[in-house]
């Protein structure tokens, strides 16, 4: 009874976001789809919610609701139910609604950038995330809001629109280092090949997938790719979810754009046909979180960050020794360097994010930070600031190291985990030297270790 109750407490707070008056007499009901809005459901408001308990349970109890994430937060479900008010709960049994008339104000609504609307299948989410799923959301409306200046700044300059930055919540909950069981990373969520198309690297060195900038700039131009194919944000979201080509395939099958039909038709994966009335649910609620009980405190926003280049191979603690800015600074802004330092191969230099308020110290050390990097001992650089870049190098850590370089020959039933424990050296150390992709070696391989 508890569960029902608060089902109806979720739903009240909905019509009441719309100002929805009393309806019209009620009116024999029609049968419809869990999903579709009816043409002619004139029902009150109380029938039409008794009626939809049976479909909103049996969806809460699908299993599919986080198959797309593999985080240990993700698995964590707050079951604890919402708080009502008895007063409004008892006004709100004794009015009627006409739910076809909500869902034609929320359709007409000013104020989003894109078509908002809700329905039965939104309703469910909504349920979903102010009751089943209280706690955690709540966490990813904080989390969320320390990340939305960068984000919505980065929506608005590829011209798409901001309610795209819940798109994010539904896919990570704002976690750069979320990872799915399809291999899906960042928070946005982006598989390798997707990634790459729009300049993600993913190397031994870098994941930029777990950049927040590169892969906010990434998610904004695939969306935006996505809407110019379908014309359609609902099936630009649809493919972001489920891939353009099985989009294509079901609007082809369903034969029509509509995103509501085509998930009628059930031509779609069950995840995708709950993905769109997901992120309308986070939207609704993410726009006005205090009238659905949420707290939605002010937290601190990430700090701006601007890029610095620095040379290939700087180690991150040997630029925080040199220019003072702290170590735990530039970690945070940079968690997609796998290594903690800028990669090798790609280049000779490469920018780094640094908070905006240490860029005065960067500058004041841009002369030290030019000798850093895999030719240069850190030591020697703070030693001898005065000396230039070829003498610094021929007492290098580098020079040192590559002077005790030996050539082994690989043996059957060698492996780099007893090469390396053999000669004293790290996996990673003989992986970088000999330019390694990954761990296999075969009889006959000459390595320098």
């Amino acid at each position: 009874m508890k569960s029902a109750l608060s089902l109806l407490s979720s739903a009240y707070l909905v019509f009441q976001l719309t100002g929805c008056a009393s309806a019209p007499e009620a009116k024999k009901e029609e049968e419809v789809t869990p999903v579709v809005v009816p043409a002619k459901d004139e029902a009150s408001f109380e029938k039409w919610t008794s009626d939809s308990q049976g479909l909103i349970e049996e969806a809460l109890q699908n299993d599919t609701f986080h198959d797309h994430l593999d985080n240990e937060e993700e698995k964590s479900t707050s079951l604890s139910q919402e708080d009502f008010d008895e007063k409004a709960l008892q006004t709100m049994l004794k009015r009627d609604a006409n739910f076809n008339a909500v869902a034609e104000r929320f359709r007409k609504r000013k104020g989003y950038a894109m078509p908002v609307e809700i329905n039965r299948g939104v309703l469910k989410w909504i349920h979903f995330f102010t009751v089943r799923d209280r706690d955690r959301f709540e966490r990813f409306l904080a989390r969320g809001n320390s990340y939305r200046g960068m984000i919505e700044s980065t929506l608005a300059e590829y011209g798409v629109p901001k309610e795209l930055f819940y798109l994010a919540m539904i896919e990570s909950g704002f976690q750069f280092h979320a990872r799915s069981r399809a291999r899906a990373t960042g928070m946005w969520q982006f598989m390798q090949a997707t990634g790459k198309l729009y300049g993600l690297k993913v190397t031994d060195e870098i994941d930029d997938r777990r950049d927040p900038i590169r892969a906010t700039r990434a998610a904004a131009a695939h969306l935006k790719d996505l809407h110019e194919d379908f014309g359609s944000w609902y099936l630009a979201l649809a493919a972001y979810n489920a891939g353009p080509r099985r989009v294509d395939r079901a609007v082809l099958k369903a034969k029509t754009r509509d995103f509501w039909k085509i998930v009628a038709a059930g031509v779609l994966p069950r995840e995708t046909m709950n993905y769109v009335p997901k992120f309308l649910a986070a939207v609704i609620i993410g726009r006005n979180p205090n009238r659905f009980g949420f707290k939605n405190e002010a937290v601190e926003a990430v700090p701006d960050l601007k890029a610095i280049a620095v040379p290939a191979g700087a180690q991150l603690r040997d630029i925080a020794l040199v220019s003072g800015v702290p170590l735990d600074d530039l970690k945070e802004a940079n968690p997609h360097l796998k290594l903690g330092r800028a990669p090798y191969r790609l280049g000779k230099r490469y920018d780094v994010w640094v908070p905006e308020k240490h860029l005065v110290a960067m500058k004041k050390s841009e002369d030290l930070l030019a000798k850093l990097g895999g030719k240069r001992s850190i030591h020697v650089v703070m030693a001898h600031p005065e000396r230039n870049v070829r003498k610094a190098t021929k007492v290098s850590t580098r020079a040192k190291a590559q002077a005790r370089k030996k050539v082994y020959r690989v043996r059957r039933g060698d492996n780099l985990h007893d090469i390396a424990k053999r000669f004293g050296v790290s996996i990673q150390a003989i992986m970088r030297v000999n330019q390694l992709q990954h761990s296999r070696i075969y009889p006959g391989m000459a390595l320098k270790v």
